[in-house]
């Protein structure tokens, strides 16, 4: 997100940083939520170039994805479906136990303190700033927060991003 959201950013940064988001989709499909952001973001800003060079590489990262998929299962984005299916439709992961809603922002403040406020207050604070990166954020955080099945390195991949807020 650094890489292809920095003001001027050329087109190796977007693609490059467009490219490390579509790894870690391959390596957990939620982190997809930073590719929408990048898109939103990047279009919220009007800037089309950037916008599109990101979807390019975002697409491009999806065929390998779904090619993988073909490879090695059969289908295309057959561990996608499998995994949608089985965590959203049949709530298959709730065996390993449920959570509250507040679960996340619990653990945060238990097992990082005072730390943790400071950290949610200085990212509020960047609102003005980094509205596009701050909505990202909370959309991470409340959608795996709205799942029943929880687990606190879920949401440590938006960790970095807080701490860039802060």
């Amino acid at each position: 997100l650094a890489l292809a959201l920095a003001p001027g950013a050329r087109r190796w940064a977007v693609v490059t940083g467009a490219s490390l988001l579509g790894v870690a989709v391959l390596l957990r499909l939620q982190n997809g939520l930073f590719c929408v952001g990048l898109l939103a973001i990047l279009g919220g800003r009007r800037d089309g170039r950037r916008c599109a060079e990101a979807a390019v590489t975002l697409l491009a990262w999806a065929v390998v994805f779904g090619l993988l998929d073909k490879l090695t299962w059969g289908d295309w984005f057959h561990s996608a479906f499998v995994y949608l299916r089985f965590n959203l439709i049949q709530h298959g992961a709730e065996q390993w136990g449920t959570a509250s809603f507040p679960y996340y922002f619990r653990v945060l403040v238990s097992s990082l303190g005072v730390l943790a406020v400071l950290l949610a207050a200085e990212a509020v604070a960047a609102a003005p700033r980094a509205r596009g990166l701050l909505a990202v954020c909370a959309a991470f955080v409340l959608l795996h927060a709205w799942t029943a099945h929880k687990e606190y390195r879920f949401i440590l991949p938006v960790m970095p991003v807080l701490c860039a807020l802060a």
